[in-house]
């Protein structure tokens, strides 16, 4: 059980240094994920403050991070991503995966966040995201499970432009 009382599935020990989670503009934990480091400690909940979390093994060329997580509510601004090292801001992170303000899920394409289609998110529901990383290339291609069904956010995405 996580901090919210609800389950969580254990996410793929994958690394890159760092896994971020990140909520803001809630008064409210907005997000729950799986913890990607302490198998046995369940679920992690975030914050209004970065929530880092080291992963087991530095990548150095190519990797897949899968992780799953579930917004508390619609219209939030929560975003999940990876940086080199533990984060203390927002511009230290290169990949992210977001819950926009506007209720879809979206993914950061250099110095934008763009999505292949528009994909609903639900308060409550568990998404299951898979980011395959291409440390070399600084790119990545995101994707979703939503109801079973593996939905493309993005492909040959940049890292974010200040990395």
């Amino acid at each position: 059980m996580g901090a919210s009382g609800t389950s969580c599935t254990k996410i793929l020990r994958v690394g890159v240094v760092t896994a971020l989670l990140f909520a803001i503009g809630t008064g409210t934990p907005a997000i729950v994920a799986a913890n990607p480091v302490a198998a046995t400690s369940g679920c992690m909940t975030s914050s209004r403050t970065w929530v880092n979390s080291a992963l087991p093994q530095v990548e150095t060329g190519m990797f897949r991070w899968q992780f799953d997580a579930t917004p508390a509510s619609t219209g939030i601004d929560g975003v999940i991503g990876l940086s080199s090292g533990p984060a203390g801001g927002y511009t230290d992170l290169a990949a992210i995966v977001r819950f926009n303000s506007t209720g879809t899920i979206d993914a950061r394409n250099g110095g934008t966040y763009t999505a292949a289609a528009a994909i609903k998110y639900a308060a409550g529901t568990s998404y299951h995201f898979i980011l395959d990383v291409n440390l070399p290339a600084h790119t990545y291609n995101a994707s979703v499970v939503v109801s079973g069904a593996q939905l493309v956010v993005g492909t040959n995405l940049a890292f974010r432009t200040e990395q």
